[in-house]
């Protein structure tokens, strides 16, 4: 099967959501990436339901996460910190883990306008919880 297939068309497209939640971890490892897009801007309604799946599979997509937490989009990073993280099953890995306390602890001008820091410093509170 093509997994390419399985991605939404549009903001609006669901159709293929029973199909991308049975996928296993090898199967949706190459369009992870491509899911994430999806969270862009978690208005859009496919956001929803697309964030559930990528939390099944919230090691693979670390390193996805990871990149765009480096990056200068910060409404995406805003989703990623607010919605999609509080998803996953376990606290992060190292290296996101250590960009989440960069963000909380030293974000930058534009972190700091879309309120990044308060978003990570409540994620890190969350995982904080979770371990104990």
């Amino acid at each position: 099967m093509n997994v390419r297939m399985l991605l939404p068309k549009n903001k609006f497209d669901d159709t293929a959501l029973t199909e991308l939640r049975a996928l296993s971890d090898n199967e949706i490892q190459p369009i992870i990436a491509d899911l994430l897009v999806w969270l862009q801007d978690f208005n859009w309604p496919v956001a929803a339901k697309i964030k559930p799946i990528i939390g099944m599979h919230y090691r693979l997509a670390e390193p996805c996460v990871l990149d765009v937490l480096r990056g200068t989009d910060e409404i995406w990073k805003y989703w990623i910190l607010r919605e999609l993280m509080f998803e996953w099953q376990s606290c992060p890995g190292s290296a996101l883990l250590k960009e989440i306390i960069r963000i909380a602890q030293q974000p930058t001008s534009g972190e700091m306008e879309e309120e990044l820091d308060k978003a990570a410093d409540e994620l890190l509170k969350f995982y904080a919880c979770r371990s104990k």
